[in-house]
């Protein structure tokens, strides 16, 4: 598995779990400068398109891409969890 994948540094889970996620796992990859905007609207669009790029490979795991900065809200973060549970699960 690959973690960090930190966005700040160019990496991007769906560029790498279409080539490597037949063999390897991410980990993270939300951009916590998304995150710190507290809009839900650009966070879930941060969120699905990551999952959707790497859950397929059936080896992605939620995580941001680095500490969540004190700027984001306790309910925005709730909220973000939430959202990782409704669309992030595997069947």
């Amino acid at each position: 598995m690959i973690q960090p994948l930190e966005a700040k540094a160019s990496m991007d889970v769906r560029a790498l779990a279409p080539q490597y996620g037949d063999r390897l796992g991410f980990c993270g990859n939300i951009d916590v400068t998304v995150l710190a905007t507290n809009d839900r609207e650009r966070i879930r669009a941060e969120l699905h398109s990551k999952l959707a790029a790497a859950m397929p490979y059936r080896g992605y795991m939620y995580h941001s891409d680095h500490s969540i900065p004190p700027g984001v809200t306790f309910d925005t973060y709730r909220w973000l969890l939430d959202e990782v549970r409704r669309v992030g699960r595997y069947e």
